[in-house]
This record gives structure tokens, C-alpha cells and sequence, in this order.
């Protein structure tokens, strides 16, 4: 973007989300600056096109939006439209639910022409583009509300016939996609009166079997959306499609696997604690088993309240031939779609969404003795090239001696995939794997070289901005406050917005005391006094989280995983040294596609 006296505003870069932008400012060629912008990215769901020099207008108002590995989705609630050689005339005012796809377009009147031309990776966002004649004139991002909407409602025109049909949640696994439907009501369509069905019990529906209704309907999941959270429908009648909706379903926690078999009393619930998505396998955590037998209801077989994991390449065996089972799980390890078989043969499914709630400690007792260990985390990251975790607090008492203290360390330390935190009498922590979004934890814990314990850990992964040393044995300090981080395509890069360090040769000078804000750069060490750099070898994949390594002379010190605020910071401000100039640029919001990125920008001050 071009700005006075020979002034350049360039977009080097947007991350994978679209949420943070990357800029240079340059003059006569040159850069003089650089920053990374937060745009606020707030609901704005309409898109609007005024022709210049006239008072035509075209309004398109989005209720949702919806990326698959097929085709992007967009529901249109409003159309309005004049006329370009007589704006009082109206051309266009529709108010009924249109969904466009990334595959047609909405034929507007005199020769425009509405299409999707590009959505972000989430599907949170529209870049919407107006043709006029075959020749691009306006593009705008889009960013409607996607409100939980949850009913599919057909209505028969001119009748008081209805079908119901409310959705729980939505599961998107590699082979198919799931939703729960936990109620169906349909009246006929000839005698409105009569209610063909009423059932509110929880049912899973794939993608590859549709909902058989009453008098020739049929309810088809087309896909589910990238993030596995919304589900394109077709209704159909007869086998010809009807109606068409995108649904957003609450996908509040449901956390209970519940069965009971048909015309017994008997029941079988397994609570689930948390879940993990792994690169090889997944896993669950259960915390509470309880069944009844299926011959006497009255019979108690189970009632346990111990932890375990339940893998997907191992069930749950359960009492009188049952079994439940790890079928599949989502990208981000929230949903499990698992099976109950009873001698081989499935007899109940169900969508489990944990509550995946903080759970920072990992705890083990040997078996039959108090003896505990007890490894307490604070944050978790995943970096391109390995696995990270800050411990914060150990503590271990003997097995054979459980009164004896073996270790109680509150000290912070950082632990990587590649190896192990050495613990007392043959015991030694491993981290197996983090998940894709670096917040869940999945640790082995050894004796003699043999896994006695696998668990999942989820730390708080709370802000914690500034990257504090001191030198042991000194009173020596450096702070480095870090405001935001980013992960481009080609660099990662973080602003730094506060320095201090005093010497650990005599603690009294202060060396560095700044408080201007400065991006650096994966590529490039921040330079300390007294021989010390600070490097960033790692942003983990959303760039909310930065792994940082302390060197002294060449050799590293230390190293902390960091997690700024990252709080919204959607202007761009330069002034000239030594002068009263001022350069003021408002970033509405930021937009990542796959062919191309974009700002809106809604104020420029020079």
C-alpha cells in the first residue's frame, strides 16, 4: 500500500490462521520498520457494494460459514439489491435461507454475479467476490456469526406439516463423518394430526447412512466441515433432494458412555476423563466403570473409580463378554467415537465428548505401597521438529521407605521428546508425545527400563510472558517481556516490548533498561550485554507459544517455553525520529486463503 512521501506499507507475511499480520514499513525502498498486527477479526456478516458516483447498492447478510475437503459452504439469510439507472427501484429483496457454494454463484440482476472465491483453513471466514459482467468490481471478507443452529425444520409449504430433527454433535474421523441426533419428531404429510414419530433417544448417524423417516423421506450427512464442528444436510423425498442445510450443533461435553440392553434393567457407564489424539494411536483416560449384570440387575460386576487408559489398539473388557472400544477420534483429540461388542458383535455406539479439563499432575503409586510420585506441568508445546514440556514441581517418596523423601524440587526445568527426567530407585519419566495442538501431554513413566505407567496431561498452558535468568550463584537478573508471537510460512518472529539485565559481575549497574517494542526474528539472536543472546529456535504451529534458548559465549544457559497475551493490537504506528510525522494504519480484520492473503484496513492517518 502506497502512502505519501515515498512511504510503502507492505503484508510480508499472515499466519496459518489468519489471525496475526506481519508488516514492513519502507521508505524510498528502504525498511524502516516492522511490526505484527492483532486485528480484532469481530463478527461482520454483511457484505455491501455501492458503485462509485451513484446511490446503487447490493447487501448480502451470512448467517454461517463452512469449509470441507470438498467444497466451501455459505448460508445467505438476505439478498437486497436497486437499480443502477434508477436506485428507488428495488430489484432484489429476499429474506429466505440461500446456502452458496464454492462451486456456483448467486445470479444477481443487471450482470453481477456473487461467489465464494476463497475461505480460511477454519471456515470462519469468506473472501466474497462481485463480478459485473465477467470483470471483478468489489471483494470483501466476510465474517458471519456461525451461532450454534442445531434444528433441521422442513416445513411443507402451504401445510402444517413438519419434521424435527435436533443434532447433539458432530464427529469428523479419517474414513467417516458422525453426528448425534437425540430427537425426531415428524407429523404425516397428508393427515398433519397424526405424529408419525416422536423419539428423543441418542442416536449416531454416519455419513455413509442416511435417516430413514416416514413417507418417503430420508435425511443425508453430505460432510462435516474441516474443524469437524458443523454438517452440511440433504433432504431428500422420494430420492429427490429437497432442502439443504448447514447445522452447528451446541458439541457441548457429554462425557458418559451409557447402555442399557434392550427389555433388561441391566446397564453398563463408563465416565471419561479425558481424551488423545496421537501421531501412531489414541488414547482415553477413564476414571469411573460401573455394570450390572444382564442376568440379575441387581448384581453389581463393576463399580470402579480407579484411573486407566484405554487405547485404540486395546478395548476396555468389561464383564459377560462386553467390550468397549476406541473406534476413531478428532484431529484435536475432543471427540471419541467408541463401540460397545458383546461377543463380537457391535451392539451400541456412541460420540464421547470429555471435558478435557486442566489436569497438570502426573501421579503414581506403586502398587500395594503409599510410595507416590508426583510430576507437576505447567505448559506443553509442539514444535516442527521436536516436543516440549516445562515440569515445575517434583516430589518422590521411596517404596520401600514411603516416610523417606527422595525428591522435592519446585524448581522449573524443560523436558524434550528426546529425553528423560531421571527420578530416584530406577524410575524415569518420558514425554511419549504432545498433541497437534501442543496442549495435552502424553507421558510413560519407566522402572528398569520397563513402562509400568502411561497417562494424559493437560497443563494450564497459562499466559507466562517473560523469560527471566540469573546467573546461579549471583544476583545477576535478565527479563525479556514478550508482547505476541507469530509463525509465517518462511520465519517465525515474536515482539519484544520490554529488556532489563544487570551484570553478574557486579549486580548494581543496569545494563539494559528498554521498554521499546522490537521484533526479532527466528533467524536472528536478540543481543544481550556481557556475552548473552537470546535465540527463538521454535513457535509451535499457532504461534501462541515460543520456545526460547539462553547462549553465553556461544554456549546454551537455558531454556523456557513462553506463552504471550497475544491480545488484540490492530494498529500500525511509525513515527520519525527526532520528529512530530506520524504514520496511523487500522487493520479491521486479516484473512489467510489458500491462493492469496488479505487486510482490511479501515483508516489511514499520515
Amino acid at each position: 500500500m502506497e502512502l505519501e512521501g515515498g512511504y510503502e506499507l507492505v503484508v510480508k507475511s499472515i499466519d496459518i490462521d489468519g489471525n496475526r499480520v506481519y508488516l514492513e514499513l519502507y521508505k524510498d525502498k528502504e525498511m524502516i520498520d516492522s511490526r505484527i498486527i492483532v486485528p480484532a477479526n469481530q463478527v461482520d456478516d454483511e457484505f455491501v457494494y455501492s458503485r462509485p458516483g451513484t446511490s446503487n447498492e447490493i447487501r448480502a447478510k451470512l448467517k454461517n460459514s463452512f469449509r470441507s475437503a470438498y467444497q466451501n459452504l455459505a448460508t445467505i439469510v438476505g439478498i437486497w439489491q436497486n437499480s443502477e439507472d434508477n436506485p428507488d427501484r428495488i430489484l432484489i429483496n429476499k429474506s429466505q435461507l440461500i446456502i452458496l457454494s464454492s462451486k456456483e454463484s448467486i445470479k444477481l440482476e443487471e450482470g453481477y454475479e456473487l461467489f465464494i472465491k476463497s475461505m480460511d483453513i477454519e471456515g470462519d471466514k469468506i473472501c466474497l467476490e462481485l463480478d459485473k459482467d465477467g470483470k471483478l468490481v468489489h471483494e470483501e471478507v466476510i465474517i458471519p456469526p456461525n451461532d450454534v443452529d442445531d434444528i433441521f425444520h422442513y416445513s411443507r409449504a402451504g401445510t402444517s406439516h413438519e419434521i424435527l430433527i435436533h443434532f447433539k454433535n458432530v464427529l469428523r474421523t479419517p474414513d467417516q463423518d458422525l453426528v448425534t441426533i437425540d430427537r425426531i419428531w415428524q407429523n404425516s404429510k397428508d393427515n398433519p394430526d397424526r405424529i408419525l414419530i416422536n423419539d428423543s433417544r441418542s442416536m449416531t448417524l454416519s455419513s455413509q447412512m442416511p435417516l430413514e423417516l416416514q413417507e418417503g423421506y430420508e435425511l443425508a450427512i453430505r460432510f462435516a466441515d474441516i474443524e469437524g464442528n458443523k454438517a452440511y444436510l440433504q433432504f431428500s423425498r422420494d430420492g429427490e433432494v429437497i432442502d439443504s442445510k448447514l447445522i452447528i450443533p451446541a458439541n457441548e461435553v457429554d462425557d458418559n458412555f451409557v447402555y442399557s440392553q434392550a427389555e433388561a434393567s441391566n446397564q453398563i457407564k463408563v465416565h471419561f476423563k479425558n481424551a488423545y489424539r496421537g501421531t501412531d494411536h489414541s488414547l482415553a483416560m477413564i476414571d469411573g466403570i460401573w455394570q450390572t449384570s444382564g442376568m440379575d440387575p441387581y448384581r453389581i460386576l463393576i463399580n470402579d473409580t480407579q484411573l486407566r487408559t484405554v487405547s485404540s489398539r486395546f478395548g476396555l473388557m468389561l464383564e459377560e463378554g462386553y467390550e468397549l472400544e476406541i473406534q476413531s477420534m478428532d484431529l484435536d483429540g475432543n471427540r471419541v467415537y467408541v463401540v460397545l461388542v458383546k461377543d463380537g458383535e457391535i451392539v451400541a455406539s456412541q460420540v464421547i465428548m470429555p471435558a478435557n479439563e486442566g489436569d497438570d499432575t502426573f501421579i503414581y503409586s506403586c502398587p500395594g505401597t503409599p510410595q507416590e510420585i508426583r510430576v507437576r506441568f505447567k505448559n506443553a508445546f509442539r514444535g516442527a521438529d521436536q516436543n516440549l514440556a516445562t515440569a515445575d514441581g517434583l516430589w518422590q517418596t521411596s517404596e520401600v521407605n514411603p516416610d523417606l523423601i527422595l525428591i522435592d524440587d519446585p524448581r522449573s526445568r524443560t523436558m524434550t521428546s528426546g529425553t528423560t527426567l531421571a527420578l530416584e530407585e530406577g524410575y524415569k519419566l518420558a514425554i511419549n508425545s504432545i498433541d497437534i495442538d501442543g496442549n495435552k501431554v502424553n507421558l510413560d513413566l519407566y522402572k528398569d527400563e520397563i513402562v509400568i505407567d502411561s497417562q494424559v496431561i493437560i497443563p494450564a498452558n497459562e499466559v507466562d510472558d517473560t523469560f527471566i535468568y540469573s546467573c546461579p550463584g549471583t544476583s545477576q537478573e535478565i527479563r525479556v517481556r514478550f508482547k505476541n508471537a507469530f509463525r509465517g510460512a518462511d520465519q517465525s518472529m515474536a515482539t519484544v516490548d520490554s529488556l532489563w539485565q544487570t551484570s553478574e559481575i557486579d549486580p548494581n549497574p543496569i545494563l539494559i533498561n528498554d521498554t521499546r517494542s522490537q521484533t526479532i526474528t527466528s533467524g536472528t539472536p536478540l543481543k544481550l550485554e556481557e556475552g548473552y543472546e537470546l535465540i527463538i529456535p521454535s513457535i509451535d504451529i499457532d504461534g501462541n507459544k515460543l520456545y526460547l534458548e539462553l547462549c553465553k559465549d556461544g554456549m546454551m544457559v537455558d531454556s523456557q517455553v513462553i506463552t504471550p497475551e497475544n491480545e488484540v493490537d490492530d494498529t500500525f504506528i511509525y513515527s520519525r525520529p527526532e520528529t512530530s510525522q506520524k504514520i496511523k494504519v487500522h487493520f479491521k480484520n486479516a484473512f489467510r486463503g489458500a491462493e492469496q492473503s488479505l487486510v482490511t484496513i479501515d483508516s489511514i492517518s499520515q
